[in-house]
């Protein structure tokens, strides 16, 4: 090719470079502006208010029941919803929240990660009336046009080794005062089965889609304000690593405790770690006498497992124990010396009728408070959190602490 050709064709390749490069720039600076102009315009009650009037009838295209939401606004990398009701196809409430607050990361979308920094869910009530037909949350949120039944998919094996893949990550999880209640409808009246009053939950989850890792600290606590009455409390560690998991949970139950403590590596059985025990004392409950009940399991390396159960409930009596024997060798006993008895001593504590939830709570008591508020606080999620560091920590034998790095005090998490 002729010298000065060359030199043209060099010229008119690099006006094309840079023409394609403007036009790229274009393109990106004009996706730029429309999706902050979005954002902006998201930021404001107009555009809330239209999010949430889409949301609203999305759902309420899709299920028989109703839902409802007092207000919606979004903060950019926080979403903020207030006077949350879902009912019924026949109009009465089956649930209600007062407040939802989340905050997310959206830039950690680009490093394979669901980052949501908070959900804060404030006063949710649910109450759960079951019948012949089923329940009435079943009914809410039945489908409006059943979609057919697909065939199971083959899920590809995890593989337990392998690398994390997609993160899910939620790094603090606040419900405060629930209150669940359940009810079985015999006729026009309600029979209680349980009622579960002062409800709050803590929770933090990191979990690897690729390999399954998964660390979870969840912390509970209410009390059953239908009988039999008592506390309610539970605090869980959770970690699966691999072939390696281990678990630490302590509760309360019913004036009882429970105790569950193991460390497990399913290459080695042999060498587990594991203690279960349960323990609620003798109550009056209805004229009947319940319990003791008592349950102490445990296996340690290179020993048989040990056992003793005792369970005592009106009509029926069940023990079980070791033989202290290096194989494992169980005796046990059931009397059984009144089943009429026992059928009497599980009804007689829910004959109790429950109003409504309409007659109980009013029209919608999350809806009123929501009006009755001139001023709510601002959601703020709180900023520079160490729970869950962004790369998984290697497994350790000592005591896990779940969504801290290992120089983290758990309270410094909460």
């Amino acid at each position: 090719m002729d010298p000065i050709a060359k030199v043209r064709a060099k010229k008119l390749a690099k006006k094309v470079a840079w023409i394609g490069l403007g036009v790229l720039g274009a393109v990106v600076g004009v996706l730029a502006l429309v999706v902050g102009g979005t954002l902006l315009v998201l930021r404001t009650d107009w555009g809330g208010e239209r999010v949430r009037r889409k949301v609203v009838a999305s759902v309420n295209d899709e299920i028989q029941g109703k839902l409802e939401i007092g207000r919606l606004s979004f903060g950019g990398d926080a979403l903020e919803l207030r006077g949350i009701a879902l009912r019924d196809p026949e109009g009465a409430v089956v649930a209600e929240i007062a407040r939802v607050d989340v905050g997310f990361k959206l830039l950690r979308l680009l490093r394979k990660e669901v980052r949501v920094t908070t959900v804060a869910i404030e006063t949710p009530l649910l109450t759960v009336v079951s019948d012949e037909d089923g329940s009435n949350l079943a009914r809410a949120t039945a489908p409006r046009k059943p979609k057919p039944r697909e065939p199971p998919k083959r899920e590809k094996p995890t593989d337990r080794h392998g690398r994390d893949g997609w993160v899910i990550r939620l790094d603090r999880f606040d419900l405060t005062g629930g209150d669940i209640r359940t009810a079985v409808a015999v006729g026009s009246d309600r029979v209680r089965k349980l009622h579960v009053a002062a409800l709050n939950v803590f929770a933090s989850v990191r979990y690897a889609i690729g390999n399954g890792s998964l660390d979870l600290g969840l912390r509970v606590a209410g009390r059953s304000a239908l009988e039999p009455t008592g506390p309610l409390a539970l605090a869980l560690e959770l970690a699966a690593h691999g072939d390696a998991y281990r678990v630490d949970a302590d509760g309360k139950l019913l004036d009882g405790t429970l105790a569950a403590h193991g460390n497990v590596d399913t290459r080695h059985l042999g060498a587990a770690d594991v203690l279960v025990a349960l323990a609620i004392p003798r109550r009056e409950l209805a004229g009947h006498t319940w319990g003791p009940v008592r349950i102490d399991a445990r296996a340690q390396p290179s020993a048989a497992p040990t056992l003793d159960v005792l369970v005592k409930i009106p009509g029926v009596e069940l023990t079980a124990k070791d033989q202290g024997r290096e194989a494992v060798a169980v005796a046990g006993r059931l009397a059984v010396a009144d089943l009429s008895l026992t059928g009497k001593a599980i009804a007689s504590p829910a004959r109790r009728s429950v109003p409504s939830a309409e007659a109980r709570w009013g029209r919608s008591p999350a809806a009123d408070r929501f009006r009755s508020r001139s001023r709510t606080p601002t959601f703020k999620p709180r900023a520079g959190s160490k729970c869950f560091a962004s790369t998984p920590r290697p497994w350790k034998a000592s005591r896990f602490r779940p969504g801290c790095t290992s120089r983290t005090s758990p309270r410094r998490c909460r």
